[in-house]
């Protein structure tokens, strides 16, 4: 065909590139997810203006404000994470446990930890992307995380389809505003 452009009659197949990078023993050592979530999360700190990182010359309100934001950032964070582990074919069991210590380690949320747990067995759960005969090591999840811009919004597993999903299939997560602290 002339002038083509590029394009050939022959229909290229897809390779995607977790397929080929996904039996690497790098996904499965627990050191390497640990150091990636703290850099990240590192890195997203250091995006933020100086102005909200907490300093102890800051007023609590502010104190508290920066300490809000930074939890929602380290949610988001986290929530990226445990989907990618899985995603890897690292197990629940040692997803949950890279996921508790980081929260430890940070002083999380109560709330937000249990959101990341029930995210966690959402993902799991039969009527999500994976069917009910597949182990583990074959776990694909498809997790949507709306991205929060808002300071005063909290990301929280919604409701999509009549099975709690979107589409059928995909867990919802949306930002939802957050409850104002009492004054006083």
């Amino acid at each position: 065909a002339e002038g083509g452009g590029g394009q050939s009659d022959e229909k290229e197949k897809k390779v995607f590139l977790q397929r080929l990078i996904k039996p690497h023993p790098i996904w499965k050592d627990s050191r390497f997810w640990n150091q990636s979530i703290h850099e990240t999360f590192a890195a997203e700190l250091a995006r933020l203006p100086k102005a909200q990182l907490t300093h102890r010359w800051c007023t609590d309100e502010e104190q508290a404000e920066a300490l809000g934001l930074q939890q929602k950032m380290l949610f988001g964070v986290l929530a990226s994470f445990q989907h990618n582990m899985r995603g890897f074919g690292l197990d629940a069991v040692t997803t949950q446990s890279i996921i508790n210590g980081v929260c430890e380690v940070y002083n999380m949320d109560d709330t937000q930890i249990k959101t990341l747990v029930s995210l966690a067995e959402l993902a799991k759960s039969p009527s999500s992307h994976r069917a009910s005969n597949t182990n583990d090591d074959d776990y694909k999840a498809g997790m949507i995380l709306e991205t929060v811009r808002d300071p005063n919004e909290t990301p929280r597993v919604s409701k999509g389809a009549e099975d709690g999903t979107k589409d059928g299939g995909t867990p919802v997560v949306s930002a939802v505003p957050a409850v104002p602290a009492r004054e006083g």
